[in-house]
């Protein structure tokens, strides 16, 4: 079914994160399966938001004014349409779905592994992606630090907003970085 209804490249990109979140997962001692399952999910509705939103606003979970199209909207609508249109009841894969491109105020290791694996996946390519991946290898905290890092210095650099939420969840992760260091 996923694999109809996206791209042949968003297909593939879509592979290589679950690779990349399986072993990550491994690494840091996560869940593979949920892991895989969210890494598998985590695009659904990229280029398809309007069908999804409209089945979701047809069957009473999201209301007119909720459509807000943006590059990350397919996060939220994807968390959203696994949910309940595929019927997963498990909390944690829809909020990793819906976190994987901003982030959140309260990443679990499992919204961490989501947000990175589709960032460092090895069909990415620029310049700091090494760095990143070797962030991500130090520690999950430290790989999406430098994540987030990389993604707001692009969009200064190519004068583009940035979406408050990212600032909110970097944020939180330096406070949970530097409450770690204390205890």
């Amino acid at each position: 079914m996923l694999e109809s209804s996206l791209s042949d490249h968003r297909y593939r990109h879509v592979v290589r994160v679950t690779r990349t979140a399986i072993a990550l997962a491994h690494y840091y001692g996560e869940d593979e399966k949920k892991s895989a399952q969210a890494a598998f999910l985590h695009d659904m509705a990229k280029k398809n938001e309007k069908r999804y939103f409209n089945r979701l606003l047809e069957l009473g979970y999201v209301n007119e004014e909720d459509w807000e199209p943006s590059p990350y909207f397919h996060a939220y609508l994807g968390g959203l349409a696994v949910r309940y249109l595929l019927g997963v009841e498990d909390m944690d894969i829809v909020r990793a779905i819906q976190s994987h491109t901003l982030g959140s105020d309260h990443m679990s290791r499992l919204d961490k592994i989501i947000f990175l694996a589709d960032l460092i996946e090895p069909g990415r390519d620029f310049p700091t992606l090494p760095a990143i991946q070797e962030a991500a290898l130090q520690s999950l905290n430290e790989g999406v630090l430098k994540a987030m890092d990389n993604t707001i210095s692009y969009l200064v650099k190519s004068d583009s907003s940035i979406n408050p939420q990212t600032i909110v969840a970097r944020n939180a992760l330096l406070k949970e970085m530097k409450e770690a260091k204390k205890g």
